[in-house]
């Protein structure tokens, strides 16, 4: 199986990669092509999903429709934070995940950000 992931900015800064993937029962596993050496899980946690970066660069973020929810952050240079989570909208189905949510810092609103994966 195969995975196209897309994420887009509130600049309209691209992230588009196809990667291979395998699937369990309530996990979606593929290489993260934007960094060497490191791993997406997606794993279902009805109603909320939670994407997990494992190797190079770790990090851990639940996705709440309408929530806030803690996120972590941290590379092999040392660059380590932690940071909230506000989910707008989150729609999960057979072949198809849409996330649309803001990256909270310190109070502050970084970056929004929307995530397409398609699964064929």
């Amino acid at each position: 199986m195969k995975v196209s992931f897309l994420s887009l900015d509130e600049n309209n800064n691209k992230v588009k990669f196809e990667s291979d993937c395998s699937m369990d029962e309530n996990e979606i596993i593929f290489i993260d092509k934007t960094v060497e050496n490191t791993t997406i899980h997606l794993i279902k946690e009805e109603p909320n999903l939670k994407l997990i970066r494992d190797g190079n660069t770790n990090m851990e973020m639940i996705f709440s429709e309408g929530n806030l929810t803690k996120g972590y952050y941290k590379n092999q240079l040392g660059l380590e934070f932690e940071f909230y989570v506000s989910t707008k909208k989150l729609i999960i189905d057979k072949s198809k995940i849409f996330i649309n949510y803001k990256m909270i810092i310190d109070e502050n609103v970084q970056t929004e950000h929307k995530i397409s994966i398609l699964l064929y």
